[in-house]
């Protein structure tokens, strides 16, 4: 990460997307917040709870002389994940280093430009490319329907949409599912959900019952 100035543009639907995958309270305190990665051309946010994950990606014309990223603070997430514009999800938040790691942005919704300071969240942010997997086996899990629920809700925050759908491809008993948002911009979101560890007799699940068949 650089220290030197940087422009970061975020727009709120992007903040508000991952949101939904940061941890609530935590002694992983870096987890509460949006880790944000940027190079020239787009700007991708990240969340995790340690259990699911949601990364969305936005193309953007940032102001960085290399890849930037930061760690972004749960009350700024908080405050930048309403538009600046009323109904306008796709203008940018701008995000400027003034410093080491201190970072300026205009808060939304109090007029005037009004803007607030405040330092990136210290911590090593886990290397989250990890955790998604290269194919899918197909295989059934066991997954918490809570935290599909929640991805659900970001890629409808993502889309501005409530009709938005998503695919859930599993990947066996001890591997973790990918959810994709089923719309035009499936490419630009990813949610990851791991299973709840436990033996599955695939059988007993894959046998039909045949009371329920003709």
């Amino acid at each position: 990460m650089s220290a030197e100035k940087a422009v970061i543009h975020a727009t709120p639907k992007l903040l508000k997307a991952a949101a939904y995958a940061a941890a609530k309270s935590d002694i992983r305190w870096y987890l509460q917040g949006v880790y944000i990665e940027a190079t020239a051309d787009q700007t991708i946010a990240v969340a995790t709870n340690g259990h699911f994950m949601v990364a969305v990606r936005d193309q953007a014309k940032n102001e960085v002389s290399e890849p930037t990223s930061l760690i972004l603070p749960a009350k700024i997430v908080a405050a930048l994940s309403k538009p600046v514009v009323a109904g306008r999800w796709d203008h940018a938040h701008r995000l400027q280093r003034v410093g080491g790691n201190k970072w300026s942005c205009e808060l939304p919704g109090w007029g005037c430009g009004l803007s607030a300071t405040f330092s990136q969240v210290d911590g090593k942010y886990p290397d989250w490319r990890r955790v998604i997997p290269s194919s899918m086996s197909g295989e059934p899990g066991v997954f918490n329907q809570q935290y599909v629920h929640l991805i659900h809700e970001a890629a409808k925050a993502f889309t501005n949409s409530k009709q938005t759908n998503v695919i859930v491809m599993a990947d066996g008993p001890v591997k973790g599912a990918v959810v994709r948002a089923d719309t035009a911009r499936i490419g630009d979101f990813i949610g990851i959900v791991m299973p709840i560890r436990s033996e599955i007799d695939q059988a007993r699940f894959l046998e039909i019952p045949k009371w329920a068949t003709a």
